[in-house]
């Protein structure tokens, strides 16, 4: 009760200074935190609302913000979902002016909840507008993004993203393209363009890959094991492409330590659903190409990776062989047509770990090291003079769209 009449005299002492409500508000805020955690009590925050105005709308509803947000909490802008209209105009946005004057936001966009209520008042314009038109493009599931597609000349448009999963069976989106084939000019997502004259049509862009592997002129016989997979370990996407299936049985399951380098340090982060669907049989004595796509949320730039336990022609160097990584970036936004996968490292097995000091399992290594003697008894832990061209001749990723 000390604490209610203490509370009520400055409420009025500041009232009569001639101080704001909100300040009082801000003040009352403060103070009720700090009796909260002198008392140990759970402090009651003041919460705000967000209301959308027509601003003068002839026809359609407004759209409505159900949450209740705390001072600093993030609001993110509600669309046109209701179909506002006004006759001789176009609706361009929201502002916290009925005037249009200040920052003009779009859905998506945000902003934080401040010390009140906030109105979102409807923009206007008489002025021409140019609108962005987003097409499937032969899509099987999901949608185009939705989103403010009129423009006034001159304005900043940022490119929509695959925001509504867009996705084409056994294709991978990879932006944007003004034509249909895919040979106009791209547009990634979050790119910016200024809207020019006239609209535009942006269509859903759809390529395929293919890991394309050339074991060059090897004359003997191998039943190689290998395994390629897709990375951005920035962003935590381990994807696999393709896993031989002679790594089952291996250790009972596919965590044998053939391809120690993916075993010890991919393995662990990819699942084993996905890991399933692409495993299969090893291609022996042959050349071979694998297609893959995609997931829907794969980031833009990511790395193949190709990791196999046969590498060189026949010789006595490899008597308990360890695995060769080869990789290569690819960058969504820029595409080529083709990616050549280059020598990364090797990586020492089970047998041959700690033969050459500091060659531990599944620790890439960057030099190649002979591991074992060779006929005359030399070479050990030497460093191999032939080229990453006498391992595998070629393994490129090629894209098609």
């Amino acid at each position: 009760m000390k604490y209610t009449l203490f509370f009520c005299c400055m409420a009025a002492t500041l009232l009569t200074a001639g101080c704001s409500y909100s300040a009082i508000e801000e003040r009352d805020n403060r103070i009720i935190k700090k009796l909260a955690t002198l008392y140990n009590t759970k402090p009651t925050i003041r919460t705000h609302e967000v209301a959308y105005n027509g601003n003068g709308n002839s026809a359609g509803s407004v759209p409505v913000d159900t949450n209740s947000y705390g001072e600093g909490q993030t609001v993110t802008i509600l669309g046109n979902t209701g179909n506002l209209m006004k006759d001789g105009y176009t609706f361009i946005g929201w502002a916290f002016n009925g005037d249009g004057s200040g920052t003009t936001y779009q859905e998506g966009q945000t902003f934080s909840m401040g010390t009140s209520n906030t109105t979102l008042y409807a923009l206007w314009t008489s002025r021409p507008t140019y609108s962005i038109t987003y097409m499937s493009n032969g899509s099987t599931s999901g949608a185009v993004p939705a989103g403010t597609t009129n423009y006034l000349q001159g304005t900043t448009v940022a490119i929509l993203g695959n925001s509504r999963s867009l996705k084409k069976n056994n294709f991978t989106f990879a932006g944007w393209n003004t034509l249909t084939d895919g040979t106009g000019t791209n547009y990634s997502p979050g790119q910016t363009l200024i809207m020019g004259t006239s609209n535009i049509v942006l269509y859903a862009k759809w390529i395929t890959f293919s890991f394309v592997f050339d074991f060059g002129t090897y004359s003997g016989s191998y039943k190689n094991v290998y395994t390629i997979w897709a990375e951005n370990s920035d962003e935590g996407f381990y994807y696999p492409i393709y896993i031989c299936n002679r790594l089952q049985g291996i250790g009972g399951a596919l965590t044998g330590t053939a391809l120690p380098y993916w075993k010890i340090n991919k393995y662990p982060h990819m699942k084993d659903a996905e890991i399933d669907a692409v495993t299969g049989a090893t291609q022996q004595n042959t050349n071979f190409t694998v297609s893959f796509n995609l997931p829907v949320d794969a980031p833009r730039q990511f790395t193949v990776y190709f990791e196999t336990d046969v590498s060189y022609n026949p010789n006595d160097w490899f008597t308990d062989q360890p695995a060769i990584l080869y990789s290569s970036v690819v960058d969504m936004d820029n595409l080529q047509d083709n990616y050549s996968l280059s020598f990364k490292g090797w990586t020492a097995n089970e047998k041959t770990a700690g033969v050459i000091p500091g060659a531990d399992i599944g620790m890439l290594q960057a030099e190649l090291r002979y591991i074992t003697n060779l006929k005359d008894g030399s070479g050990f832990g030497a460093a191999d003079s032939r080229s990453e061209t006498d391992l595998v001749d070629s393994a490129n990723v090629a894209v098609s769209h």
